[in-house]
């Protein structure tokens, strides 16, 4: 054991507190304490057809043009691990209805009304680089339905139920032809392995907030949902080749599992509406999720699924495609994350933990990209904790690339123990794959528990890594937390396991994310 201390240096990091305050650090500041795994990389997690579980990246994107140096967005998002961009949102009224069909005198069944070649090379360029578009049927249609409110869009309800909902289908008709094109057979298989589609088509996200039927309420927005099924319905009959862009909806804003117990929420009017229905409804079930902890966010998608499960719905498909950290957990921690970078670490570590703990559950997971601290509560957008005013990647942003080389790498799953005896709500969460090279991942993410006012601690996470062999392996690590301005492996080293037995000590920051990566030597 003592040789392979030898090779394991422990890096100390100290971060996110102040230690010159005039104010007392809480007691047990720098108490260290250790959690432990075993990662059992010599298994493979399997589902219910006995198939192997891969690894998901989950790595959706509020898309804006803004990025660094001038370099193309699509290049940068794919460089970044970026899996799925949500779009227009961050393009203002860019690529919206009132833009894509401006007259609403005009013939919906008609190409000539559409104004559909921005918004179809923005979505092949990112098709091309194998992202998947998830395209907002945003707004109302007709010129100025958008409006900006900062740097993004705002509209009123939809004045003509039926042309919106016809529109809404020629446009879906039209993107489903061109992005279609780019998917051979090998590739939607692999999407199908991820439980994913080639692309998605989310109707009038966040609907009582930025479509103004807060004020006039879910009895004004059920026709435009009505008027759009009902076409999509025919179309689908009507249709000559197959549709590869799957329906999201509502995408309402729900703050917790509770939201979801009023008989009279948003979410639960809108099951009802779908239960009734004798035609289709969405392919995906989406929500914008506000939530304090990532188990709270576990506990909000299985409510919504036990609520699927008691109107009668067979559709288990979800989607949270706007996450975010509720506003009283950026209060209460206004302190201790004063800067841009330390608020972006913490949501990176909430983000990374969500992903793992969602990995079964979800199908898509995009957080909200604006949901940092808002100026004004009743603001529409919050502070972007995931690219800086230059376009540059803050550290959220780096958090999803771990999870996108082990996507890469086709991993699988493999069983990860708690061996600490620490149960209930954890501060330190661990997922592993194995790819068909035999190399091994780990993601480590560490976050303060809610009732622990300390931010900036470290703890000693210990994997003890089985099922490697007696052969030599090469472990980098990366390091992702409040300074980090780019991925990176900050660390390489040599091990041999013993007994086909690894140990891993380090010390982590609590929050942040550490990736490990593991190859086997020739």
């Amino acid at each position: 054991m003592m040789a392979m201390r030898r090779w394991l240096p422990v890096l100390v990091i100290l971060s996110g507190c102040e230690i010159s305050s005039s104010e007392p650090l809480p007691d047990a500041y720098f108490q260290e304490s250790t959690r432990a795994f075993t990662v059992r990389a010599g298994q493979t997690l399997r589902d219910a057809d006995d198939q192997p579980l891969p690894v998901r990246s989950l790595g959706g994107f509020d898309g804006a043009p803004g990025v660094p140096g001038g370099m193309p967005v699509d290049e940068f998002f794919q460089r970044s691990g970026v899996k799925a961009v949500r779009f227009p949102r961050g393009w203002g009224c860019e690529f919206t209805l009132d833009t894509v069909f401006p007259s609403v005198l005009a013939d919906p069944e008609s190409n000539a009304s559409y104004r559909l070649d921005p918004l179809e090379q923005l979505a092949r360029s990112f098709v091309s680089r194998g992202m998947l578009p998830i395209w907002q049927a945003q707004y109302d249609v007709g010129g100025g339905a958008c409006r900006l409110d900062g740097t993004l869009g705002r509209g009123d309800p939809i004045g003509d139920p039926v042309l919106w909902g016809q529109v809404v289908n020629g446009v879906l008709a039209q993107m489903n032809r061109k992005v279609g094109a780019y998917y051979n057979t090998e590739y939607r298989e692999r999407l199908a392995q991820l439980r994913q589609r080639p692309g998605y088509v989310e109707l009038l996200p966040d609907p009582m907030g930025a479509s103004g039927y807060a004020t006039l309420g879910i009895d004004y927005l059920l026709p435009a949902y009505t008027a759009f099924f009902d076409a999509l319905e025919v179309a689908d009959m009507e249709a000559t080749t197959e549709r590869v862009l799957d329906v999201a909806a509502p995408s309402f804003r729900v703050e917790g599992a509770g939201a979801l117990a009023d008989q009279d929420s948003p979410m639960r009017r809108f099951l009802a509406f779908v239960a009734q229905r004798s035609g289709s409804g969405p392919d995906l079930w989406s929500l914008l999720s506000t939530v304090r902890t990532p188990e709270d966010h576990v506990a909000l998608i299985q409510g919504l699924l036990d609520r699927v499960d008691l109107q009668g719905l067979s559709n288990h498909r979800v989607a949270d495609l706007g996450m975010r950290v509720a506003p009283d957990v950026w209060q209460e921690r206004a302190a201790d994350l004063a800067t841009p970078a330390e608020r972006s670490a913490y949501l990176g570590a909430f983000l990374a933990m969500v992903k793992i703990l969602g990995q079964s559950r979800l199908e898509l997971l995009v957080p909200d990209r604006w949901g940092g601290p808002r100026a004004k509560a009743d603001a529409q957008a919050g502070e972007d904790l995931f690219l800086d005013a230059a376009g540059n990647g803050l550290p959220a942003f780096h958090s999803l690339t771990p999870f996108f080389l082990m996507e890469l790498g086709k991993a699988v799953h493999v069983p990860v123990d708690a061996a600490d005896g620490v149960s209930g709500a954890r501060d330190v969460r661990v997922l592993a794959g194995r790819d068909p090279d035999g190399n091994v991942g780990i993601i480590v993410a560490a976050l303060p528990l809610p009732d622990d006012s300390r931010v900036g601690y470290r703890v000693t996470v210990r994997l003890e890594v089985t099922g490697l062999g007696s052969g030599a392996w090469t472990m980098r690590r990366a390091v992702i937390d409040q300074v980090t301005t780019g991925f990176g492996y900050t660390e390489s080293a040599r091990a041999v396991p013993a007994e086909g037995v690894l140990i891993v000590s380090r010390q982590v920051v609590a929050p942040s994310v550490q990736y490990f990566e593991l190859k086997p030597e020739p």
